[in-house]
């Protein structure tokens, strides 16, 4: 088997992109509404992070066709593969993911779950420092208010996966 980073299954991967489109598509809206330069950053590393992370499955994609991963940088590939079955049982890339589906579906509603608390959270802290008149002392500085609420959302994101990850390790 080749060095690789695993496979994934077609619907894995168009799961994944309607994912990411919706998350970019309510980030360009976020981004058009406001005109602050520290919410522009902060949403062109959430792309660029994003892009990383569509990038890493389409690897996984072309694996699953018995391709290697630079197939992807090719875009008529990316059109081809995208649509294409994997092939059936073990391939250079490791074994069929369509054996280890249940596990991996289980790890997409940790993360979306994780998404939703910490969004949560994020909302609930942000509200809370404007109830108590907190971040109205940031009132000249736009972007630590989005810098104090990007930490809090990253931060509770990142506990609650780590919540997850261990309670999946106990069962």
């Amino acid at each position: 088997m080749k060095n690789s980073i695993g496979r994934c299954t077609r619907t894995a991967y168009w799961t994944r992109v309607i994912f990411v489109a919706v998350i970019n598509i309510l980030l360009r809206i976020f981004q058009k509404a406001s005109a602050d330069p520290g919410i522009i950053i902060f949403i062109g590393f959430i792309s660029f992070f994003l892009s990383i992370y569509l990038f890493i499955w389409g690897v996984r994609r072309m694996h699953d066709v018995n391709k290697s991963g630079w197939y992807i940088i090719v875009p008529i590939y990316n059109v081809i593969f995208a649509f294409t079955p994997g092939t059936k049982g073990p391939n250079d890339y490791g074994e069929d993911p369509k054996t280890s589906n249940v596990i991996e579906a289980d790890y997409m509603y940790e993360i979306l779950f994780s998404i939703l608390l910490a969004s949560f959270i994020a909302c609930a802290s942000y509200a809370l420092l404007m109830e108590t008149k907190i971040i109205d002392s940031f009132q000249k500085s736009e972007i630590i208010k989005n810098v104090i609420w990007g930490v809090v959302f990253v931060a509770s994101f990142i506990f609650s996966v780590a919540i997850s990850i261990k309670n999946s390790i106990k069962t």
